[in-house]
């Protein structure tokens, strides 16, 4: 085994609220393995994703760059094949790198870079093909309101999934003999809906979770563009117990996950040099989970943009550490890149992290975030700017802009958009979001690819795909439990 270079796990979720997670201050939240992981490495606490919106989201951490880099802002477009992404640096490096599970890779190339792939991915690979295998909970993966409908105590192919891929990383991790060292990505679909638990984890979390008092209220005074997120996902009605439900749920989606990841993280550290090896934990974006009224993704509430990201690598790395500075998922290539010693990726927004985990650097509390979205669902396409604990959310089309003093409002209760005492914090963001947001360009890429995607849909169905990166799954796996309500 090379013991110059680390092995490296990368733990990648799908959809995880950063601040539900016990070491995140969470005491509602059960999650042993998460926290020890935190505790004997280094937590960055405020993390954001560069598109709250998986494969946006993916795309930028792949490459370090943003969606109007990549050209990616929606879930049905994908990487060029030629596009450079961490995965062929580490390659090129002679690392052996693995993709076990979720990646949420659209079209015939379903590795970019990887030189293995285990377990395809839960998602079809091609738009409008494979996946139909949910059965009662059809659905209910999707940001609408069946999702919030169809949740509760039981079981779904997304936990059969999660089980899966752990599975499978264990057994790769167990027979690994080769001398190159090794990264494996372990792509996991947890806590993504369908909101649905095993009945112990529900019934735990049922009379512990809260929801906000007034929920009408939080939807009325909202932005006209939130407003108008609500309306199109019919989430305007939904009471205070459907987000207790939901949020259950949500919760012991989170506590089934870090069970598996426990057990993965035994496997590593009795199969690799525990001192060599580094283990990174994160997820591609939040989810909301009825805060504000909102839930899922697609808007830059912090639920929503924000990701947890811990690193432990004993050799290097302080335990117990946590960095509360402004970081961006983009980071995480070329930080990946730093500390393989391969080749940098070209113009990535992100910076290396390597020098801040280690100490050699100190927080940069000053640092621009830049968080970008233009999806396909009819809402206007935005940009997020976040610096000096001030957050400003443009929406093209929209006058006003969305401004919150983080600071002082971290739960985002006061928008400051329209007051007259912030008119020099608004310009000023304002400039600055323009060096990398630029609404005309953006404007004509969203109606390219709208273009594009209908011819396109007129021809996939006709069309046969190779499937064997997508996982089968079986429709009896997904149901719901009635259950006893005092």
């Amino acid at each position: 085994m090379d013991t110059k270079r680390p092995n490296i796990i990368f733990i990648f979720s799908d959809q995880h609220n950063s601040s539900v997670i016990g070491a995140a201050g969470d005491t509602v939240a059960v999650t042993p393995n998460l926290d020890s992981l935190a505790e004997k490495g280094t937590m960055l606490s405020d993390c954001y994703c560069a598109s709250p919106l998986c494969v946006p989201s993916r795309s930028c951490m792949l490459t370090g760059q943003l969606p109007t880099q990549t050209g990616i802002y929606n879930n049905h477009q994908s990487l060029r094949f030629e596009q450079a992404t961490f995965a062929h640096s580490l390659t090129a490096s002679g690392y052996s790198t693995v993709l076990c599970g979720r990646m949420h890779f659209i079209g015939d190339e379903q590795r970019h870079g990887f030189q293995e792939r285990l377990v395809g991915d839960f998602t079809p690979t091609h738009e409008r093909m494979g996946g139909k295998f949910l059965g009662s909970l059809t659905g209910s993966t999707g940001p609408s309101i069946v999702s919030i409908e169809k949740s509760g105590p039981g079981y779904s192919s997304a936990l059969a999934y999660d089980e899966d891929v752990v599975n499978a990383a264990c057994s790769y991790v167990e027979g690994y003999e080769s001398e190159q060292p090794l990264f494996m990505t372990v792509g996991l679909h947890d806590p993504h809906c369908p909101y649905v638990c095993p009945e112990e984890l529900f019934e735990y979390y049922i009379d512990k979770v809260t929801a906000d008092d007034d929920l009408e209220f939080e939807r009325r005074k909202a932005h006209p563009a939130v407003k108008k997120w609500f309306e199109l996902r019919s989430v305007e009605n939904v009471t205070k117990e459907e987000v207790i439900r939901v949020k259950a749920a949500y919760y012991g989606m989170v506590t089934f996950m870090d069970s598996l990841i426990g057990r993965l993280l035994d496997t590593v550290d009795n199969k690799l040099d525990p001192d060599n090896t580094l283990i990174i934990y994160s997820s591609d974006h939040g989810d909301c989970i009825g805060d504000n009224g909102l839930f899922w993704k697609t808007n830059f509430y912090e639920g929503s943009v924000k990701v947890p990201l811990i690193f432990k690598y004993p050799k290097l790395f302080a335990q117990n550490r946590k960095i509360s500075a402004p970081t961006s998922l983009t980071d995480l290539a070329p930080t990946l890149c730093d500390i393989a010693g391969a080749q940098m990726l070209p113009d990535t927004f992100g910076r290396s992290l390597l020098p801040l985990l280690s100490g050699e650097e100190e927080e940069d509390f000053g640092r621009v975030i830049i968080s970008q979205l233009a999806d396909i669902k009819g809402d206007a396409p935005s940009a997020m700017i976040k610096k000096d604990g001030y957050k400003l959310v443009k929406h093209m089309r929209y006058d006003d802009v969305q401004l919150f003093d983080l600071s002082k409002d971290p739960k985002e209760k006061s928008d400051l958009g329209r007051d007259r005492r912030y008119e020099s914090v608004r310009q000023a963001l304002l400039k600055i979001l323009e060096e990398y947001w630029d609404e005309e360009e953006v404007r004509k890429t969203y109606e390219q690819d709208a273009a594009d995607r209908e011819i396109f849909y007129g021809a996939v169905e006709k069309c046969e795909y190779d499937s064997k990166y997508n996982w089968p799954g079986r429709p009896e796996q997904n149901y719901i439990l009635d259950r006893e309500v005092d």
